[in-house]
């Protein structure tokens, strides 16, 4: 699974994974083309760029040679944000250098455990934390000492630190964060009390909010989307527009959030070319919804893979109107959408055939009119 970050929650880390991060798109993106000249310059787009690419899924599909590309590559961004500290010390947006070093530090951390690489991913948060950083750059490295300090500690010992943590955040934009990571390092320390009243403030607090929206419905906690109508205003690759529910209302709908960078969506492609030749004709359309930014690699993406169905695109990556109101915040996040336009399944990746089943025994039992 691929997810967002920096400023969104990191929702694969709820299911202990590490995964391939488009960095800092959001927040490079907003930047502004220049600073008062009483501000210091920030860090040059270029830089910022360079860093995106090398989080990039290697092209490489033996598990081993991928593991060992993409490490090189967050060796590459270790070096790249070296230099920027060096040459940017000012910079009110280092952080965003700062927060790729962690994630790539604490991959190498992962797939190769040494005091080295563990004091290294434990350098680079305590930089974070001792800069101005946001206070949602600071809870993330704040998480990643604190996880490591308190493995294979006692329920005792780990109890008090947690609620410490969360409450030092309690008033800040970071205090959902902070829950969220509550709830994270509870579930890994076997607090399971601690954990459901995190996941209860989650629900009851803020669950308004996308990130935590997506996080809470991956983990099988509400708000779902499960019966409500799905409503997107899409644009089609050829520029026509498609409405949803409205324009494919009849009809059982794949909606699929992806993209091409998103390794596992790449490896997700056989087996929908499969499900979409078996269900196409019972009454069934599936809506790629790409993330993607290069509309001209998207194009030849398809055409190689010969991927016939429904695709749109936004050009607008990880805010994309759709995937924004949906609270789509890691990929390949699948949906299915019944023939009345309400959605069956938020999550149904793991079992596409068997809903699709579903959604059509529920059409059949009850007709809908079909589009003229």
């Amino acid at each position: 699974m691929v997810r967002n970050f920096p400023h969104r929650l990191p929702v694969v880390l709820i299911v202990l994974a590490v995964a391939a991060t488009p960095l800092l798109a959001a927040d490079a993106a907003s930047q502004p083309a220049s600073q008062p000249a009483s501000q210091p310059a920030g860090v040059p787009q270029g830089v910022l760029t360079a860093l995106k690419q090398q989080f990039m899924p290697p092209k490489e599909k033996d598990r081993q040679a991928a593991i060992a590309a993409y490490s090189q590559q967050m060796e590459k961004v270790l070096a790249l944000g070296a230099e920027a500290e060096k040459n940017h010390p000012a910079a009110p947006d280092l952080y965003q250098v700062r927060g790729a070093m962690l994630e790539a530090a604490t991959f190498l951390a992962r797939i190769n455990r040494t005091d080295e690489t563990q004091e290294r991913m434990a350098a680079i948060a305590r930089r974070i934390l001792d800069s101005d950083a946001p206070a949602r750059a600071k809870v993330s490295a704040e998480t990643s000492l604190l996880r490591t300090r308190l493995e294979g500690a006692e329920s005792a010992k780990a109890e008090p630190e947690i609620r410490a943590f969360v409450d030092r955040y309690e008033k800040t934009d970071a205090a959902g964060d902070a829950v969220v990571y509550g709830a994270i390092l509870s579930h890994s320390l076997g607090l399971d009390d601690l954990k459901e009243k995190y996941l209860k403030l989650l629900e009851t607090q803020y669950a308004s909010r996308p990130d935590v929206a997506e996080f809470l419905r991956r983990i099988g906690r509400g708000p779902k989307q499960v019966d409500k109508e799905f409503k997107a205003e899409l644009i089609r690759l050829d520029g026509t527009k498609l409405a949803l529910p409205g324009d494919l209302k009849g009809k059982v709908v794949v909606v699929d959030f992806w993209a091409t960078w998103c390794g596992p969506c790449v490896a997700e492609v056989p087996h929908m070319k499969e499900v979409y030749a078996k269900y196409k004709d019972k009454g069934v359309e599936f809506v790629g919804i790409s993330l993607d930014q290069d509309r001209q690699r998207l194009e030849q993406f398809l055409k190689e893979k010969q991927m016939g169905w429904i695709h749109t695109f936004s050009g607008k990556g990880w805010e994309d109107p759709t995937a924004q109101a949906y609270g789509v915040n890691a990929i390949p996040s699948l949906w299915v959408v019944g023939a009345d336009g309400k959605v069956v399944s938020d999550n149904a990746r793991g079992d596409l055939e068997g809903t699709l089943d579903k959604a059509l025994q529920a059409r059949d039992a009850k007709p809908t009119t079909q589009p003229k």
